[in-house]
Parts: C-alpha cells; structure tokens; sequence
C-alpha cells in the first residue's frame, strides 16, 4: 500500500512540474493498464476479475479444501470518452492453458500401466463500467463512478478417461472513486479506489456427479490501484 501511495504522489508531482495539458473530449479512447509499485514495478492490463481457479504450474488441495484462495484476473481495458465528463469503460481478460505427459503406474496386480494425462485451464473475465468526471482543470480530473465485474473458469485435470473439473464463477460490483492527471495530451495517470462486493460460488465434477464447493461472499475495502492510460485521439 505504501508504494502505492509513494508512486501515486510521484505521478501527482510529475504532472504539476510540467505545462499543463487539455483534458481529453467527447470521442477520446484510450487504452488502460494497471501499474505496480516501486518494489515489483511493471505494467499490466487492468484489473478484470478474480477466480478460485489456480494457475496449473501451482499445486493446490482443490476448490473443496476450502482454502479461501482467489487470485485476480487482468484483460486489456479501454476507455471512451461518451462527452467531456461521462466515459465508457471495459476490460476482457481470457486465460488459457494446456499441459500434457505420460505417466506410468503400477495397477493392482503390479503391471506397468502408461495413461495420458491432460490438464486445462480456462477463465474468461469481462468488466464494463462508467466514470463520471465532475471536477477538471486544465490538467486534473477527478470522477466517481461504477464497476461490474463477472469472472468464470473451468480447470480439468486427470487421466483422459477419468477427469475432474472445478468450476468457479463471481461476480463483482462497487462504486468507485478516482483522480487523473494528465501530463502529456496522450498520456494520463491517476489513482483509484474501488469499493468492492463480491460473490464467488464454486463446484467440482467427477464425471456426472457435480458436488457444490464453498462458496465466498467478500467486502473489499482495500482496492486502491495506480492505473495509466493511452490516448489514440
């Protein structure tokens, strides 16, 4: 939090030191990204979503251990600006990935015994929103507003013949609250704070029996992001 806050400032510096620049008007669009800390610094695609579902290079107890884990799920974000204060605003993040090996075993009378296993993952997250910008000057903006946010996944693992699949789905929504500063006419950064319901359900299927997981219902209150954004006009 603290490097957030640090990196945040630094930006707020950064566009008062220079000229100031004219905010952008009806028919800007822009692509939005999400910005790490001092510690880690890098740039990502913004916040879309979050699942249960853990990556397959992790090994976990599954859904049903109930082990309270999500992780979050970034896309590539845009935003239109609809007049000069009301904007659009989406992100679609997709993750998909497959492994695949051989491994052999001993069946009960002590015979060797190969089986293909195949492990996939796939989750699809989608994100709209809407800021309303009700405070400007000639470089600064400050806007409120809302987010929506649902996320499903689907991991499958196993031998081909006998697979298991957990399932998750949430859904988000929260108001939130942010400030944008515009040092250069194609380039913004600002600071946001998103207050976040969430509720995640979760399920695991063993061949026709589906068996219900836990299921998460979380207040975030905690969701401060330093996000950048890119003007095309």
């Amino acid at each position: 939090m603290r490097r957030t806050i640090t990196l945040a400032a630094a930006f707020l510096f950064l566009a008062y030191g220079l000229q100031a620049q004219n905010l952008p008007e009806q028919g800007s669009t822009a692509l939005l990204f999400q910005i790490a800390g001092f510690g880690q610094f890098g740039i990502s695609g913004p916040f879309t979503g979050m699942t249960t579902i853990t990556p397959l290079f992790l090994d976990d107890e599954g859904l049903l251990a109930d082990n309270g884990l999500t992780l979050p799920v970034p896309g590539i974000g845009v935003r239109a600006f609809l007049s000069d204060q009301f904007v659009l605003r989406g992100a679609l993040g997709i993750n998909y990935n497959s492994k695949s090996e051989d491994r052999t075993t001993l069946d009960s009378a002590g015979e060797e015994v190969t089986e293909t296993h195949t492990d996939d993952l796939f989750i699809a997250a989608i994100a709209p929103g809407i800021e309303y910008h009700f405070a400007q000057s000639e470089s600064v903006s400050g806007y409120t507003g809302f987010m929506l946010s649902y996320t499903s996944g689907v991991k499958t693992t196993g031998p081909n013949d006998n697979q298991e699949s957990d399932i998750s789905s949430s859904l988000m929504v929260g108001p939130l609250l942010g400030a944008e500063f515009f040092p250069w006419n194609n380039v913004s950064f600002g600071i946001e704070y998103i207050l976040g319901l969430s509720s995640i359900s979760t399920s695991r299927k063993v061949g026709d029996d589906e068996i219900d997981g836990p299921s998460y219902l979380n207040i975030q209150t905690g969701n401060f992001a330093v996000r950048g954004s890119y003007f095309f006009n």
